[in-house]
């Protein structure tokens, strides 16, 4: 029989459940609550609950239902804890954005964007994990170029990262057919890459710089690319690629 104290047990069996790893019985037990006593003074955590167990589980669809339902429910209590940006994120996970970008752009955001050196960190790792997918490279260009043009005031302090955001945007430039643009984005994040002793990088960025030099019909600054990449990284893979035409 259900006693007075029987949804207090509900809601914490249920966060003993979860903190046991076992997701399923607690979605059950907090779901549970919800339907028998849904006038408890524990809906609003077992909602909240639920929201964070579906998104562990990556039933994302149905966190945003919860995140949702807590929003219309309570309000400004939901407002206050933050419900409104989980949301937020739930609806681009829904839609099929990964749980890294949703999680980086989130402190893209949060670290002040554009704005400031930490936003601009944030940023170039979400640009680069925006470039890992194919169908996401052109808003990861964007990006990148947007922050390419704020970090380039200030390479004293971020040259590694407009490095990776020039790296990016070569990338966009070249599957677009902008061959000469992306030699020169390609050039530029060579230059900063040697800078910071990443030689390895700064050998592939020349490689790619030649490559679209080549591509853009530019063969006279395709082969001065070249012997730049043979005179500074001469045991480098790139530069043993080329044979003795530099083609």
């Amino acid at each position: 029989p259900d006693g007075k104290f029987t949804d207090a047990s509900w809601y914490f069996s249920a966060d003993c459940q979860a903190q046991l790893g076992s997701a399923g019985r607690a979605v059950l037990q907090n779901s549970a609550l919800i339907k028998k006593y849904p006038g408890s003074t524990y809906i609003y955590g077992a909602m909240k609950n639920l929201m964070i167990l579906y998104r562990q589980t990556g039933d994302y669809g149905d966190a945003l239902e919860q995140a949702r339902g807590l929003l219309q429910k309570f309000g400004e209590q939901a407002r206050s804890d933050g419900i409104a940006k989980q949301a937020a994120e739930l609806e681009k996970l829904a839609a099929g954005s990964s749980e890294a970008v949703v999680k980086k752009q989130s402190e893209y955001d949060r670290k002040g964007g554009l704005t400031t050196a930490e936003g601009r960190k944030a940023g170039t790792e979400l640009a680069a994990l925006y470039a890992s997918s194919e169908s996401k490279l052109p808003r990861a260009a964007d990006l990148a170029q947007q922050l390419l043009a704020v970090e380039k005031q200030h390479l004293d302090a971020e040259s590694l990262d407009a490095a990776e955001n020039a790296d990016t945007a070569g990338l966009y430039s070249r599957r677009t057919g902008k061959n000469q643009e992306a030699a020169g984005f390609y050039l530029f994040a060579a230059e900063q890459y040697r800078a910071n002793g990443k030689d390895d990088d700064a050998a592939a960025a020349l490689y790619n710089a030649a490559d679209a030099f080549r591509a853009a019909g530019k063969d006279g600054d395709a082969d001065e690319t070249v012997k730049t990449l043979k005179k500074l990284y001469p045991g480098s893979r790139q530069a043993k690629s080329f044979d003795s035409s530099g083609r």
